[in-house]
């Protein structure tokens, strides 16, 4: 599972206060947090202030890789934001996001091709998010055509069906579940961010976790996460135990001895 930690994000009020002041001890010291709590890139996200994003996303980038050798996920809307960020990241980093709408996809990908880097891809497109899993699907496999035109690779994408609030569609967490499988079927990778599922909700951190455990069991890559969340990492160190991929339990044992199920 490719852990993304999430909390580089001026939507956080003490980043944002850490941003703004240049304050790289604290940056560093989330960076190297999330790193040893088993996160194995970093999420960017510097979109609080538009007008300030593309300074504060260099900034950040800079600070971040000073602190610790780990992949970054640059996360933003913009494109002049995603392409200068692209050329300060080291090694291959990870596009966050474009979507099927052609407006997006047209800037977006000369940028993953030009830069050789990852692509989180949306299920959406100009009709916004669908509701079923056969159109999460289809959507998917549009947009896989429509990378290889621009000669990137689907072994360079990741897929997020985008689960909806299970508070106000129930049965929309299944709906993503099922569209993971269909994908999986075509050798997809896939992807998830969790807060939606549980908005709403009260105890929203035992509803992410629970649905966590769940998307491992259908095959999910990868989740964008707080992993300072150590009930979320202990279950997802446990579901990779109980679905095999944890040869003789090794990785669960030894987080077991360090301290670190919760």
């Amino acid at each position: 599972m490719l852990i993304i930690g999430e909390r580089i994000n001026t939507s956080r009020p003490d980043i944002k206060r850490a941003v703004e002041t240049k304050d790289a001890n604290f940056i560093q010291e989330e960076v190297r947090r999330q790193k040893e709590a088993g996160a194995l890139m970093i999420d960017v996200n510097s979109g609080s202030n538009p007008d300030t994003e593309v300074d504060d996303m260099l900034w950040l980038i800079d600070i971040i890789q000073e602190a610790a050798e780990i992949p970054l996920c640059i996360d933003s809307p913009n494109f002049a934001v995603l392409e200068q960020a692209m050329r300060s990241a080291r090694g291959r980093a990870l596009l966050n996001s474009v979507t099927a709408e052609k407006s997006r996809y047209e800037k977006i990908l000369p940028i993953c091709k030009e830069f050789d880097c990852d692509i989180i891809c949306l299920t959406m497109d100009e009709k916004g998010m669908p509701a079923t899993s056969k159109e999460r699907f289809e959507i998917a496999t549009i947009m896989m055509e429509i990378c290889s035109k621009y000669q990137i690779s689907k072994d360079r994408l990741y897929f997020d069906p985008l689960v909806r609030p299970v508070s106000s569609e129930q049965g929309q967490a299944m709906e993503f579940l099922g569209a993971i499988k269909m994908m999986k079927s075509l050798g997809l990778k896939t992807i998830a961010g969790l807060s939606n599922v549980s908005f709403g909700l009260p105890k929203r951190r035992l509803l992410n976790r629970t649905f966590l455990s769940m998307a491992c069991s259908y095959g999910l890559d990868a989740c964008i996460v707080d992993p300072l969340d150590s009930t979320l990492m202990s279950a997802i160190t446990a579901s990779s135990a109980i679905l095999g991929h944890d040869n003789y339990c090794k990785e669960y044992l030894e987080a077991f001895r360090a301290g670190k199920l919760g």
